[in-house]
């Protein structure tokens, strides 16, 4: 029969792991995201018109990039406005100084659609990845 001293000392013996589980928890809920990123809940994300397809189609591969056969992906976080303009970006991972301006010119000349929240258009940031591989 477990008595209640057996329960005390079985507690003490999981709360290391406990611990360990929430500090892991909080670790994975705390992202490194560059400062003044805050994503904001909505209902309907931000989507680019034509969809993410036009993002590449406006991709030009740097040559240096092409020469030295760089391939992967860039990560972009971009605020996108009540009206669906790109209003800030910020690169989240980069591949190379070359790769990463690309991907940046190519999200700004695409035309986006506003989050929603409700039926409102709202603000907020969205991660956007960016690959780069050749053909």
């Amino acid at each position: 029969m477990i008595t209640p001293k057996w329960i005390i000392f079985i507690m003490i013996l999981c709360l290391p792991v406990i611990a360990s589980a929430e500090d892991t928890k909080q670790s994975a809920q705390e992202t490194d995201l560059p400062e003044g990123v805050e994503f904001v809940e909505y209902d309907t994300p931000p989507q680019p018109v034509g969809g993410f397809e036009e993002i590449t189609k406006n991709l030009t591969y740097p040559e240096e990039a092409r020469k030295n056969g760089l391939e992967g992906r860039v990560i972009i976080y971009a605020k996108i406005d009540l009206e669906g303009n790109v209003v800030d970006i910020k690169i989240a991972q980069s591949l190379s100084p070359e790769c990463d301006k690309a991907a940046v010119e190519a999200l700004k000349v695409v035309e986006w659609k506003p989050a929603k929240k409700g039926n409102k258009p709202i603000a907020t940031w969205v991660a956007i990845p960016i690959e780069f591989k050749l053909h």
